[in-house]
């Protein structure tokens, strides 16, 4: 729906609640934040959550100069209420070198919480390093995929409360058949990003392609997202 020519004063529309893929948790006894860029963005809301609520919070923040810096004002004087928990890199003050993750995420502090937010090549640093910690400790959001995604091959989705099975074509997502279905669908990104469309999965097993499932949640095949995501077996069952 195009709201802006379509709705009408005294409409009613039905919406659903915001949801938060990044989300903080906030009895953690540390937590790492990890910003590159405009991802110092959803990092800085969650600092100010953690000094109203006084818990005990580091950043890492990289930028490519010190003027391109959002928020340097502030977090400046962060560091001179309480000194050491700030770290900021800029890449011009260090012959162009990107900051390194290594010392950061060398070692798992236990009770900690890691977060991170930047450019891709930072998000793929920052999973290969905190692979081995512990399941729920390490959080990161994206702001676009740059994953090629595949629609090769077809397969048959049932669609469990709309009471319709229907075939998906190779170029046609399950997103798109749900909707040509006439399925009740949120959807936004449409890259595996969002999480919007996220479906709960009662028989089959996915091929996942999103990047906002955790492995272990891929692992146990109970939801996907139905915009990009495809089967791996002959059929998919889903509670649409």
């Amino acid at each position: 729906m195009t709201a802006h020519r379509t709705l009408q004063v005294g409409d009613e529309v039905r919406i659903r609640p915001p949801r938060n893929n990044f989300q903080l948790i906030e009895n953690a006894e540390h937590s790492v934040f990890i910003a590159g860029g405009i991802g110092i963005t959803p990092i800085f809301a969650m600092i100010q959550r953690l000094e109203k609520l006084k818990r005990s919070w580091e950043l890492h923040y990289s930028s490519p100069t010190r003027r391109r810096a959002a928020f340097l004002a502030e977090f400046e004087a962060l560091e001179e209420k309480e000194g050491g928990r700030v770290h900021f890199h800029s890449d011009d003050e260090h012959g162009g070198s990107i900051m390194d993750l290594r010392p950061i995420l060398g070692t798992y502090r236990a009770g900690s919480h890691y977060y991170c937010c930047g450019p891709s090549g930072m998000i793929e640093t920052f999973e290969s390093l905190t692979g081995g910690f512990p399941a729920g400790s390490a959080h990161l959001e994206r702001f676009s995929s740059d994953v090629p995604l595949s629609t090769a091959g077809s397969f048959e989705v049932e669609f469990r409360r709309l009471g319709k099975s229907v075939r998906v074509h190779e170029g046609e997502t399950i997103l798109q058949a749900a909707i040509n279905a006439g399925a009740d669908v949120a959807f936004s990104c449409e890259e595996g990003v969002c999480g919007s469309c996220e479906t709960a999965v009662i028989e089959g097993i996915p091929d996942h392609q999103d990047l906002v499932l955790s492995k272990h949640e891929r692992e146990a095949n109970r939801k996907m997202m139905i915009c990009c995501s495809r089967s791996k077996t002959p059929k998919l069952v889903l509670d649409l």
